[in-house]
């Protein structure tokens, strides 16, 4: 196998090593042509680096590092470009002003270029630059990574004022772009999501947004095609005595799945993918290299717990406003839910986890959230609910709730009893559905859960301040057998009382179920 360029974001690095590029510059070609001026929105590690790379070393015409590569022989070499690249997540605004370390960016490239910048003002600044580079080199190429780090990286309540601080600043840095349309050869630029407040999406109207366009949904990403012509033999190698089709369903389960448009092409996530082969084991690498601490607790603060699925209108991808969030857009940006279905009539689409590795990892830092514990805890817990279940150990199972609202404050679990307590059983049977057969429902302020282990199917109903018995009742008067699939040889109901003074389980009834009373 060819060595992996894991979490490089530089063409010209990875092609001198020798390291797998998977070609994407037929796209690349069509994409430089397609339009002037370019927007393109893509979660963390899926490649935006790597294809801005791609096009400046392109448009500066060097052409040995694409030679084998489909545009070597399908490019105008002779013409060469001038190519601004600003990358923010190199920038030390974390340390200084963002304002000082676009400044300090904008004076090494002036002096990579032989010019002097002139004006008072980070933008009048900035178009001396793109006009100073125009007049000794001709038109310029401008590419802009990841402009939306420095407000990304503050959006945690108490840095709010960061994020809008360095918000104005982007503002009037991105209101020269489009003055300077007459020095632009091509003008590309990336980040995770679309602030609507930002000068670049308000004064550039004649930004082609490709984020949802189906043309370069492969753009970023590796589609099925590129796996199995780069991977074929180590995907043969690692599957063992699985058969090699099994083998590579599994792969796709976790970590395929990603759709950016309607009806488009699924891909793969590159961290993960490349992570996979790299080290032969199944783990959730894309999640780990970045947290989302503060997603994380947005969705806890506003007690979201059933995640997925989603519907959005397409209006509604467009809704980025810093000072309100909107959750749903948000997750999708961020790489935490794909487009899995587009209603072309009622113009919305359902969205929904891309695979396995998103959805585990998810479900586990919302129990640690929901529960005030660290997230590595979440997967032990629900494992240990998975073994009692299948040992038929319901004392243990009961102790395993308990546990899960033992480390939450007195406090906090009063101030918000109802929806903290649905949250914790909500995404508790919803993680344990990762390795048994489970599901969970909700209706009318109460929380069912059904897990089916071994031919045994467990129905648990659960009372607030209520009676076990009662909802062990309720189960047989009501068959919820009947919503149980046709394998399930036994059924056993549990009728749960947690009491929200005491904060724990208070109420226990087991019992059989008979299919026979009740119904829908």
């Amino acid at each position: 196998m060819q060595r992996l360029p894991i979490g490089q974001q530089d063409f010209r690095a990875i092609r001198r090593e020798g390291k797998l590029y998977i070609d994407k510059t037929e796209i690349i070609a069509e994409l430089v042509e397609v339009a002037k001026f370019i927007f393109l929105s893509r979660p963390r590690r899926f490649g935006k680096s790597l294809t801005l790379t791609t096009v400046k070393y392109l448009f500066e015409g060097e052409r040995e590092l694409f030679e084998g590569l489909w545009i070597a022989n399908n490019w105008d070499w002779e013409r060469r470009y001038p190519v601004l690249h600003f990358q923010f997540n190199s920038m030390g605004y974390q340390v200084e002003q963002l304002s000082e370390s676009i400044l300090s960016t904008l004076n090494r490239t002036a002096d990579s270029f032989l010019v002097t910048l002139s004006g008072q003002t980070l933008a009048e600044q900035f178009e001396s630059l793109i006009h100073g580079v125009h007049r000794k080199h001709g038109p310029v190429v401008l590419l802009i990574d990841e402009y939306d780090k420095p407000i990304i990286d503050f959006l945690g309540t108490d840095k709010l004022d960061k994020a809008r601080e360095n918000q104005h600043v982007l503002k009037s840095f991105y209101s020269v772009v489009k003055n300077s349309d007459a020095y632009l050869r091509f003008f590309m630029i990336t980040g995770v999501s679309k602030f609507s407040k930002v000068g670049v999406f308000s004064d550039l109207n004649n930004l082609y947004d490709i984020s949802l366009s189906r043309e370069f949904a492969a753009l970023a990403g590796i589609t099925e095609v590129e796996v199995l012509h780069h991977f074929g033999d180590r995907i043969a190698e690692l599957s063992g005595e699985t058969t090699t089709q099994n083998f590579l369903q599994l792969i796709r389960d976790y970590y395929n799945g990603y759709a950016f448009a309607p009806n488009a092409v699924r891909v793969y996530n590159p961290f993960g993918l490349l992570s996979f082969m790299q080290e032969g084991v199944f783990n959730n690498y894309w999640f780990a290299t970045g947290t989302p601490t503060f997603l994380i607790n947005l969705l806890r603060d506003r007690y979201i717990y059933d995640v997925a699925p989603q519907q959005l209108s397409s209006v509604g991808f467009n809704s980025y406003d810093l000072e309100r969030l909107e959750t749903v857009p948000l997750l999708y940006q961020t790489g935490y839910l794909t487009i899995r279905e587009y209603d072309d009539l009622r113009r919305v689409f359902t969205l929904d986890y891309p695979n396995l590795e998103v959805k585990e990892s998810m479900l586990g830092h919302l129990l640690g959230a929901y529960t005030h514990q660290d997230a590595t805890r979440s997967t032990p817990t629900v494992l240990q609910l998975e073994q009692a279940l299948r040992q038929e150990r319901l004392d243990k199972v009961r102790r395993i709730i308990d546990e899960l609202f033992a480390t939450i404050p007195y406090q906090l679990f009063v101030g918000a009893k109802e929806n903290l307590y649905h949250a914790v059983i909500h995404v508790a049977f919803t993680y344990l559905g990762q390795y048994v057969q489970s599901e969970v429902s909700s209706l009318r302020g109460r929380l069912d859960a059904a897990v089916v282990v071994d031919r045994t199917g467990y129905l648990f109903e659960f009372k607030l301040d209520g009676d076990a018995k009662a909802a062990l009742q309720q189960m047989r008067e009501r068959g919820y057998r009947s919503g149980l699939p046709p394998e399930v040889e036994r059924v056993v109901g549990i009728g749960v009382n947690f009491s929200s003074e005491e904060k724990r389980v208070t109420g226990w009834e087991v019992g059989e179920v008979d299919e026979e009373i009740g119904g829908y």
